[in-house]
């Protein structure tokens, strides 16, 4: 099968930025005269798809690489189907196309690329979620495309990110419960599993601290192991000194808390209550509604398609960290105390 030529080829071959190419192609300024004609010259030369007609086509329509890992496609990432789905209908709205890849974690040990990366068929990556180091410097040193990272952000890999507000949430999560007369609260997460979590642990750390609260380490509950995934109920460790109110990571590590609460006869929230994160579990999932905190995954996926576009486009944007406020969202799963 002929391979699809794209920005990426025609930039490598001349040795100039996909933005320049982008932008000679565009018909944009920022480019001279004789890098302009060398431009189109070398993408007649290597087939690239209706060069006369290139001007149009980047005039905002792009095909968008969503890759995220494997652990995401497990039953308990729903707020990662969420935002994928959301992510799929900015991109169709604004005249882009998305293209989705799941990475394994064989892909991810041998540092492997992504398909559609390594054959051409994108112009533009957006990395979703968390890789381990390791893999995100790969992909950092050998993507020679635009890309942006979509609830991922550290130190150590510097990129234009797009998150939620996981401690400011987690922070007004927590007040929460204490304006709710709650000053026993636990928090179920495993920190620095990833980097939303710990964050969502710091926030729920600050209101502690400035409640003159004590941080107790049985109030720290790890929701899950290694490879990213929640435990089941049955292997949930419940402090032996019962907390009145637990603030979860997730919604659905609250769902997994709750139907735990409830093999040892405790009711939510009669006797204990529960504030989640996210505002999204799968119908069935929990037989109580969870008060949480909604993160705003339309704002997220809209901000990720156009700072994408951006990029590719060349034209100028606001570099750097995006955080996405949202808000809390009251329901059934706390009781004044």
């Amino acid at each position: 099968m002929k391979k699809t030529i794209r920005q990426a080829d025609i930039a490598e071959a001349l040795n100039v930025s996909i933005v320049t190419v982008s932008k000679a192609l565009a018909g944009k300024s920022g480019v001279g005269p004789e890098l302009r004609e060398k431009i189109l010259k070398k993408a007649e030369e290597l087939g690239y798809a209706n060069v006369s007609a290139a001007p149009a086509r980047y005039s905002g329509s792009f095909n968008l690489a969503l890759i995220y890992h494997e652990k995401y496609v497990e039953l308990n990432a729903s707020f990662y189907s969420k935002l994928t789905h959301q992510i799929t209908v900015c991109a169709m709205n604004s005249g882009n196309y998305i293209l989705s890849e799941v990475i394994s974690r064989d892909m991810e040990r041998s540092l492997t690329l992504p398909r559609l990366v390594t054959e051409g068929k994108v112009d533009g990556v957006i990395i979703l979620g968390n890789f381990t180091l390791d893999y995100m410097n790969f992909l950092g040193e050998n993507l020679k495309l635009p890309f942006i990272l979509l609830d991922n952000y550290g130190m150590d890999f510097q990129a234009d990110s797009i998150i939620s507000d996981s401690f400011y949430g987690a922070y007004t999560a927590t007040n929460y419960l204490f304006g709710m007369g709650h000053t026993k609260i636990a928090y179920v997460g495993t920190v620095l599993q990833t980097g939303s979590i710990t964050d969502r642990y710091l926030g729920y750390r600050r209101s502690l601290i400035e409640h003159g609260q004590t941080v107790r380490d049985e109030y720290i509950i790890d929701d899950r192991g290694p490879a990213g995934v929640i435990y089941p109920a049955d292997m949930l460790q419940l402090p032996q000194d019962m907390p009145t109110a637990f603030f979860c990571n997730c919604d659905i590590t609250a769902s997994v808390l709750i139907r735990r609460l409830k093999s040892e006869g405790l009711h939510v929230p009669d006797d204990v209550s529960v504030v989640g994160f996210d505002n999204f579990v799968y119908p069935g999932a929990c037989d109580i509604a969870i008060t949480s905190y909604e993160v705003d995954i339309d704002r997220m996926a809209k901000c990720a398609v156009n700072l994408l576009s951006k990029k590719i486009r060349g034209v100028y944007y606001r570099k750097g960290l995006y955080i996405m406020e949202g808000h809390m969202v009251l329901k059934d799963s706390v009781k004044r105390i």
